[in-house]
């Protein structure tokens, strides 16, 4: 098909007629040439394939007149993806597409379409947020073939407007940024060192209006009253006790915003029953949303999202 202008059934019965009706057929080559000018060019090739058809002529790239021939690691792939509904098989080194189709573009001077099928800049680049998480989860959920059969390093996740949260903590921990707590990344040694103690129960002092501080298991708290505050003579004087410190739910709710977890050795020291927590969290260990090892729980990726219930439901 010359000029393109079949339909991919229409090709595949005159290859069938042709096989049905010719005496010795069987003994020679049958070989189909198609153009895309219609943009079918790998659909007709593959229809003669399933109907009969032995050999392919094609380009790299789709290289040829008008809108070009079918694409070698179009109707390549596609054979390896459906050798058995094809009943065909090629001995052609996919590995090298890449390296090829740079090759021809560099030579020719003409430049592939961002998304060309196998070879394009994004055959394996994922834009859309849903589909990020996805391949970020397993691969093939979004990706019928692995980058590395045609020689791409890896899929890419691009960051856009309309990326999500996975992305974009796929994208910090490229660059080295640890996921540590809850809501915050960091680089090994950089970690907040104020709210590390915070989220640990340590002993921390708050100075000015409105701030808070936990010392030798007591709270005290500042008035937010700025004018209260600098007219009084000894700032000290404005300080306000609200109690003891460090309860179970204070321990449990904010150790788990860390990725470290909580401590299960140290319930007991607010109260908790490491048995009864343990209880109440094999299940959500069944269902992925928290790990139980070496005397620690911890919140998994997918736990943190849902950390509020969580944590109610091993302190209930």
């Amino acid at each position: 098909d010359t000029t393109g202008y079949s339909l991919p059934e229409d090709f595949g019965a005159r290859i069938k007629y042709l096989m049905d009706h010719v005496k010795g057929i069987e003994n020679v080559t049958v070989s189909v040439h198609c153009h895309n000018d219609l943009g079918m060019a790998t659909a007709l090739s593959l229809a003669g394939v399933r109907n009969g058809a032995t050999q392919i002529e094609c380009t790299i790239n789709g290289l040829g007149e008008r809108a070009g021939n079918t694409a070698m690691e179009e109707v390549v792939m596609a054979i390896r993806m459906h050798g058995d509904e094809l009943d065909a098989r090629t001995d052609i080194n996919t590995r090298e597409f890449i390296k090829a189709s740079r090759l021809v573009s560099n030579i020719t001077g003409m430049n592939i379409q961002a998304n060309k099928a196998i070879v394009g800049a994004n055959a394996f680049a994922h834009s859309s947020g849903i589909h990020q998480d996805g391949v970020l989860k397993a691969r093939d959920t979004y990706e019928i073939i692995d980058p590395a059969e045609v020689g791409v390093g890896a899929s890419q996740i691009v960051l856009t407007a309309r990326s999500g949260h996975a992305a974009l903590k796929h994208r910090l921990e490229e660059l080295g940024y640890r996921h540590y707590e809850i809501s915050s990344f960091a680089k090994p040694g950089y970690e907040s060192r104020h709210n590390t103690v915070y989220w640990r129960l340590g002993e921390y002092l708050g100075f000015g209006p409105s701030a808070a501080s936990s010392f030798q298991g007591r709270r005290f708290r500042v008035p937010g009253d700025l004018a209260a505050f600098l007219a009084a003579g000894d700032p000290w004087e404005t300080v306000l006790e609200e109690g003891p410190s460090g309860g179970l739910t204070e321990y449990v709710m904010l150790s788990l915003r860390l990725a470290e977890g909580l401590e299960l050795c140290r319930l007991p020291d607010y109260g908790g029953d490491p048995e009864e927590v343990l209880r109440r969290a094999a299940p959500l260990e069944g269902a992925g949303l928290l790990t139980i090892q070496k005397g620690h729980i911890a919140l998994t990726q997918r736990g943190f999202l849902l950390s509020n219930a969580i944590i109610a439901k091993l302190l209930e």
